[in-house]
Order: structure tokens, then C-alpha cells, then sequence
């Protein structure tokens, strides 16, 4: 079986560590903690099979950061981590989220792993 191509962007260091550390023995892990940076290279990233991308985020929230990366990579599948009630963001932000696509912070490596396999 081929390994996923899976990011993960959080401006908590420790998450991006974290996630990291448990993720990258049966996928290759493309970590950001800058969502600015993050865009920029991407352009020359080929693909992307999930994104884990936090809401709340310094100069882009993670719905604005979505947005930008679904220009580059639309088929891609895009979950939102935070610890923010999915109704909270939706009054913030126009959102398409849901249940299948919302993680609610702490998240839990099995849960994580339920979404990378799906696909």
C-alpha cells in the first residue's frame, strides 16, 4: 500500500512534534507551524492526500489557509483541528465543515488515523 501524503499545520510547535513523531512511520509527513510558509511551499509540493489544518492560526485562520490550498490541491481532503465547537466557527467563518470533516482538540491518534485511512 502506498503512503499517504499528509500535512499538518499548527501553530502550536508541540502539536506539529507531536502528530509528526506518531504519523511519519506509515506516511510522509509535510509539517507547518506558519501558514504563510506553508503556501509558499506547496507550490512545490506534487500532491497532498489529507490536510490536518488548526482553525486558530497567527495572519490566516485555518479556513482562509483551505481556501488558499484548495487552488493547488481541490481534490485533496481537508479536516479542521480545534477547540472551537464546529457551530462557533461557523458563525465566525463561512464553512462547508462538518462532522466528517471537524476534529476536536486534544485529538486522539486513532481518530487521526481513521481519517488518513479512509481514502
Amino acid at each position: 500500500m502506498r503512503k499517504k501524503d499528509i500535512l499538518i499545520i499548527d501553530d502550536e510547535y508541540t502539536n506539529v512534534l507531536l502528530f509528526e513523531q506518531i504519523f511519519k512511520k506509515d506516511n510522509n509527513v509535510y509539517t507547518f507551524s506558519d501558514p504563510q510558509d506553508a503556501i509558499e511551499k506547496l507550490k512545490n509540493i506534487k500532491n497532498i492526500d489529507i490536510f490536518f489544518v488548526d482553525y486558530r492560526m497567527p495572519n490566516l485562520n485555518g479556513i482562509k489557509f483551505i481556501k488558499e490550498c484548495k487552488k493547488m490541491f481541490p481534490k485533496s481532503k481537508y479536516v479542521l483541528l480545534t477547540a472551537l465547537d464546529l457551530d462557533d466557527i461557523k458563525k465566525l467563518d463561512d464553512v462547508e465543515f462538518d462532522d466528517n470533516n471537524y476534529i476536536r482538540k486534544p485529538w486522539e491518534a486513532k481518530k487521526i488515523n481513521s481519517y488518513i485511512n479512509e481514502r
